[in-house]
């Protein structure tokens, strides 16, 4: 064998992402928004805070959310998400029911930290607004 053939390429490096770490988008920023804020609640949740847990720089977040305000309306966008709609057509009572029960079975599992503030401000902006 020649040198030339054992001499590594140093034009061909490329760097490797470990095999663990996933892509970043803004649904996990979001979920991840949500599990911070359910276990220490919005007071000490920030962008920074936020970074670290998802293993990435604050910067590389505003890629994906554009400011805190953005992070929260989004996380409560999900949770509100997660609430079951009944199927169009029944008894409004009962429907309302569904509706209560399903709201209640998400803010009890979690997720109330995260939607307590920011329903009231959000309510209250809507109020406000006619």
């Amino acid at each position: 064998m020649s040198t030339k053939e054992n001499a590594p390429n140093s034009r061909k490096r490329t760097k490797l992402l470990p095999a663990a770490r996933l892509a970043l988008t803004r649904e996990r920023v979001l979920e991840a928004g949500i599990s911070l804020a359910d276990e220490r609640g919005l007071g000490p949740l920030s962008m920074r805070l936020l970074a670290d847990a998802l293993g990435v720089k604050a910067m590389s977040l505003y890629n994906h959310v554009a400011h805190k305000e953005d992070l929260i309306d989004g996380m409560v966008d999900i949770i509100v998400g997660r609430i079951t709609l009944p199927a169009a057509g029944g008894a409004w009572k009962s429907a309302m029911r569904q509706r209560a029960v399903s709201a209640r079975e998400v803010f009890i599992h979690g997720s109330a930290s995260a939607t307590s503030k920011t329903f009231r401000i959000r309510f209250n902006a809507s109020c406000n607004a006619e």
